[in-house]
């Protein structure tokens, strides 16, 4: 996610593989940034392995892991074995409603849903501080007693001073072996 001023802006992605140092470039073409309608929006949302604040001490070797001070392992494909009793959640949220003069509190939940949207485990919810407009959430969560098979992980944020909020799922596999995944996915999909 990208906060840009409003303007009219040309926007290209450029990709290169460090072993071959072949590349390829995707032009986005022209984009109208409007003015910023200032909603309550989650960005940048992934699972990990793990997440550990690292603050300025950047290690050159896993730089590219870093975002806002905290080192995430990313597991992208959201797929956990049943020896896993963890999972991470690394998210941004944009839009929050922030006064100085009485910093307020927003809403954080998680839950898990089976395929048919069905809550499985509600983990409930905390309020956590509102540090500014935006904030970082580093979130562990347990897997113990989950069970077998493919479900999504549920964050809702929540601004109660505005009453405003945002959802965002994040696919979760939960398995003894790949043949659990259906459809079957690799690390390049």
């Amino acid at each position: 996610m990208k906060g840009l001023p409003p303007g009219i802006y040309g926007a290209k992605l450029t990709v290169i593989d460090n072993v071959s140092k072949r590349e390829e470039t995707l032009d986005f073409g022209t984009i109208v940034a409007g003015p910023w309608d200032r909603k309550l929006r989650i960005g940048a949302e992934i699972l990990a392995y793990r997440i550990d604040y690292v603050g300025d001490s950047v290690d050159p070797q896993t730089a590219r892991l870093v975002d806002n001070g905290y080192l995430v392992l990313p597991n992208p494909l959201g797929v956990y074995n049943l020896t896993d009793s963890m999972l991470w959640v690394y998210a941004e949220v944009y839009g929050l409603h922030y006064d100085s003069t009485a910093p307020g509190k927003f809403r954080l939940e998680f839950a898990v849903l089976d395929q048919a949207g069905q809550t499985v485990r509600d983990f409930g919810y905390a309020l956590k501080s509102t540090p500014g407009t935006s904030a970082v959430i580093a979130q562990n969560l347990s897997l113990e007693g989950l069970g077998r098979g493919g479900f999504w992980l549920r964050m809702v944020v929540i601004d109660p001073v505005v009453g405003s909020s945002d959802t965002a799922q994040l696919a979760l596999w939960h398995i003894e072996s790949e043949a659990d995944v259906t459809p079957p996915r690799t690390a390049f999909d």
